[in-house]
């Protein structure tokens, strides 16, 4: 084996076993310790994911405006906090939402 060659690889080892305890340190520092607290929690409903694994469910979790978990009300139970809202949907659907913008040719035309 060539020392040009054999001389930076050693050095590159032992600086990332000398480097490798700050970056654990920082990858656990990203994810988040405590599971978050819902703004709202809509259960007793029918929810349709679009998810092969689990179509439908029951319950749905919601922080600012995004939704953290989607289950059966047990498992969204957990992220209920003080300030959480519940809805009870009374077995209501709920679908994704579609927005739909669209123009019909001639109508838009004429009116551009």
């Amino acid at each position: 084996m060539n020392l040009y060659t054999l001389i930076p690889a050693t050095i590159f080892l032992a600086l990332s076993l000398l480097l490798l305890p700050l970056l654990n340190n920082y990858w656990l520092s990203l994810t988040p310790s405590t599971p978050s607290v819902a703004d709202l929690i809509l259960r007793n409903g029918v929810i349709f994911t679009s998810d092969e694994s689990l179509p439908f469910a029951d319950s749905m979790a919601i922080l600012n405006g995004r939704i953290l978990r989607v289950g059966n009300y047990s498992s969204i139970q957990e992220l209920a906090g003080d300030g959480t809202k519940e809805l009870n949907l009374e077995g209501k659907f709920v679908v994704p939402g579609f927005i739909d913008s669209h123009v019909h040719l001639i109508w838009g035309g004429l009116q551009v």
